[in-house]
């Protein structure tokens, strides 16, 4: 249309002069649109209710309560950010802490661990490669000795059926510092039940005894006797003991049990009991597959230079 004069094209096509000027004037009008609207960006769903600023200050937020209180709501992630329920909502943060992928996921019962500890586990790891080898867990260490304890609860389907901690954290951060549960023993009355016991390769549970009290100065003097009946030498760990293992599966054992057996009341002379027996029905298999994987946590414990791993 640009090639041809306003009167050329009203010979061709029968229309007057002005009835031309105004088609003309309405393309150009509707051409200079659509360039306008091809160049914006459009998003669909409503206008985000959080800045880019609020969001930063929400990871932020989450490091800082990590360090500070350890365990903590959303709730609480917006207090500390300063952001107020008529501005945003709760359910607005958990599903912005969710696209971001933090979960309010279970935290692991693993102990905190500190830079010092990290030296610690490596330096072991590394001598324990230097110095002997790699099947000395199953050849030349006689016996694993440790102690713990196990809460004891009246009711313990009504426990065993309560939600455990949870923590704000992504799914790659489950044994980073400040995402596991500190795993306090003292229960709700105070009560435990505190047991010893030792294992070894190729055997069922050597020894599974409770006592009334256990504390660090009474499991060394015990320690050195059981050594000592033994003929052994004390190899030291730093918190490096695949009887840990053990302890884990009886706790979540005495867990199952109470819901599959429906155990409605228990007194604790009943729980040390059940304790005691769950400990000593450790399938040996279960035992050596266990103390099999050490050599492989020394390679992981020196990759990651004393850091958690998943054992």
């Amino acid at each position: 249309m640009n090639n041809f004069s306003y009167r050329k094209i009203s010979k061709l096509t029968k229309a007057s002069i002005s009835s031309i000027a105004r088609i003309r004037k309405t393309l150009d009008i509707e051409s200079t649109q659509f360039k306008e609207a091809s160049t914006k960006r459009y998003k669909a769903g409503r206008p985000k209710k959080i800045s880019l600023r609020q969001e930063r200050r929400l990871v932020r937020g989450i490091k800082l309560l990590r360090t500070e209180e350890g365990t903590f709501s959303s709730k609480r992630l917006m207090q500390r950010c300063s952001l107020r329920e008529g501005d945003v909502s709760n359910r607005t943060i958990r599903r912005y802490l969710n696209i971001n992928g933090f979960k309010y996921l279970q935290a692991r019962k693993k102990g905190l661990i500190s830079d010092k500890d990290k030296r610690e586990r490596f330096k072991f790891a590394r001598s324990m490669r230097r110095n002997y080898s790699r099947n000395v867990w199953e050849k030349e260490i006689a016996f694993y000795l440790d102690a713990t304890s196990y809460v004891y609860k009246r009711h313990p389907m009504d426990q065993a059926r309560a939600p455990k901690g949870r923590i704000w954290r992504k799914v790659s951060e489950g044994l980073d510092l400040g995402c596991t549960a500190k795993g306090r023993k003292e229960g709700s009355g105070g009560k435990v039940v505190h047991v010893m016991v030792a294992i070894s390769y190729g055997q069922p549970v050597l020894i599974a005894k409770p006592f009334v009290k256990m504390n660090g100065q009474y499991f060394e003097s015990r320690a050195k006797r059981a050594l000592s009946r033994a003929n052994a030498v004390l190899l030291s760990s730093p918190d490096i003991n695949p009887i840990e293992n053990i302890f884990h599966l009886v706790s979540k054992k005495l867990r199952l049990d109470a819901l599959e057996l429906g155990i409605q009341f228990e007194s604790y002379k009943q729980f040390e009991d059940r304790v005691i027996q769950t400990i000593k029905s450790i399938p040996v298999d279960l035992i050596n597959k266990t103390i099999l994987s050490m050599d492989k946590r020394m390679t992981l414990i020196i990759k990651r230079e004393g850091g958690r791993i998943k054992y």
